[in-house]
């Protein structure tokens, strides 16, 4: 009876002293959503039918927790934001199988600051995704050193590139017949880092003769032609070393800037007899390097025959010259008006014919035009590819037809990719893409 008595005490007292000792919980004081009318900047990417991918700005040390899509006034769904590497932005992928002909809003809530979060509003958003073509990827870049080390050669059937496979230069050659990729071994005198085309077999590289190696300062360098085939190496000029300019090659002609600190003039050279033409002294940072259709400095045609210069658009005119169409003869032209360093720019494309414009498109923000180095012109109708940074508007990346008949220009596919910047569209339905991550032959119904 004691021992039972003693027990019951026990537990009581234990009892008593949890129930003094434990703490009542503290809990979060609720947050407060407090919608906002200041505006985002943002870039929606269409991914699919029923897929987008929302993209904000925001500062770096907040963040956004959630994307609403709302349609009339109600929410639909709810996706998670995740922080872009290395922007400063944050992205949600919004899945919903959209109706085309319906209009959505979106509502982005920051992550608390506080007790509070901000609820953003991104209103009338229209889905519309289109993806007739279809790609594929023939090279896989390990490390690209940028669009200098690479080329295509006059008759579109091979394009040299060089690689970085753990810090190893390597140059091949892409067959565009069947795919096939051979590596080149070149002399070690010989730089991969900027080439140029004289044929199927042939390349211009800067580089020493191992007599000269070392020997050179003050941004001097050689201009070679090499045949990859029979390995001859044949002197062209003396060029400069980091600050000139070398053009592609058009018609067995191109355009090399004299070392900066000698003469710094530049050179027409022939590559039917490796003669050259004194150019003088002009500003070698105008003179064309990415352009296959014809010799430019500025917006002037170099003749190659005689090296005389001939002004294309009025010398009052803005506008640049991206690419002249020798079929019709359209010379196309973007024209950009920059704003505050912070603040983007403006831009649209102009097309003259016999040196009138015939079409002026209408200006957009931070949208950067990117004319195929060879474009294939058909029915009056320009295929070429853009892309939108971001807005307080939407916008969409992709391939764009420009209908010269009717000036009008239409989305015709999806792709958002900031690097689409070097296409050659070899006929209608075929177009090469050299980007970041490798070359895509692109084929188009």
């Amino acid at each position: 009876m004691k021992r039972g008595l003693y027990y019951l005490l026990t537990i009581i007292l234990l009892s008593g002293c949890s129930k003094n000792d434990t703490p009542s919980p503290i809990l979060p004081p609720p947050i407060t959503v407090k919608d906002t009318s200041s505006q985002l900047w943002f870039k929606t990417i269409p991914l699919s039918a029923t897929q987008v991918r929302l993209s904000v700005i925001c500062d770096p040390n907040s963040g956004l927790d959630t994307a609403y899509l709302q349609k009339d006034g109600s929410t639909i769904g709810a996706y998670t934001f995740t922080r872009d590497i290395p922007a400063s932005s944050w992205s949600a992928v919004i899945n919903y199988n959209f109706s085309t002909d319906s209009k959505y809003d979106f509502k982005v809530r920051a992550k608390p600051s506080g007790n509070t979060a901000l609820c953003y509003t991104i209103p009338g958003y229209k889905h519309f995704y289109t993806a007739p073509f279809t790609y594929q990827k023939l090279v896989a870049f390990n490390q690209s050193p940028g669009l200098q080390g690479m080329d295509i050669t006059p008759s579109h059937n091979y394009i040299y590139f060089t690689d970085d496979s753990i810090n190893t230069l390597i140059t091949k050659k892409l067959s565009l017949k069947d795919g096939s990729v051979q590596v080149i071994r070149l002399p070690d005198t010989l730089s991969q880092l900027r080439i140029r085309a004289i044929s199927d077999d042939e390349l211009i590289l800067m580089g020493f003769t191992n007599s000269q190696r070392g020997r050179f300062m003050n941004d001097t360098s050689m201009l070679f032609r090499y045949n990859t085939v029979t390995g001859k190496n044949t002197f062209l000029d003396y060029v400069s070393d980091s600050y000139g300019r070398i053009s592609r090659v058009i018609g067995s002609h191109l355009i090399a800037t004299k070392p900066y600190y000698s003469s710094a003039h530049s050179t027409l050279i022939d590559l039917t007899d490796n003669s050259t033409r004194d150019l003088g002294l002009i500003d070698f940072r105008y003179i064309d390097e990415i352009s296959y259709d014809h010799l430019y400095y500025y917006n002037q045609l170099v003749d190659p025959a005689t090296g005389s210069f001939q002004t294309i658009v009025p010398s009052t005119d803005s506008s640049a010259v991206e690419y002249i169409d020798n079929t019709t003869n359209y010379t196309i032209a973007s024209r950009f008006i920059l704003l505050h360093p912070d603040s983007g720019y403006f831009s649209r494309l102009v097309v003259y014919s016999g040196g009138a414009p015939i079409y002026q498109g209408s200006y957009a923000y931070n949208r950067s035009p990117y004319i195929p180095r060879v474009a294939h012109i058909t029915n009056n109708r320009l295929l070429y590819y853009q892309h939108y940074g971001y807005d307080v508007k939407f916008n969409t990346d992709g391939y764009y037809l420009l209908d010269l008949n009717t000036r009008q220009e239409t989305l015709v596919h999806c792709d958002s990719d900031p690097y689409a910047v070097w296409d050659f569209q070899l006929d209608a339905h075929t177009a090469i893409s050299i980007r970041a991550n490798g070359i895509y032959r692109i084929n188009m119904p």
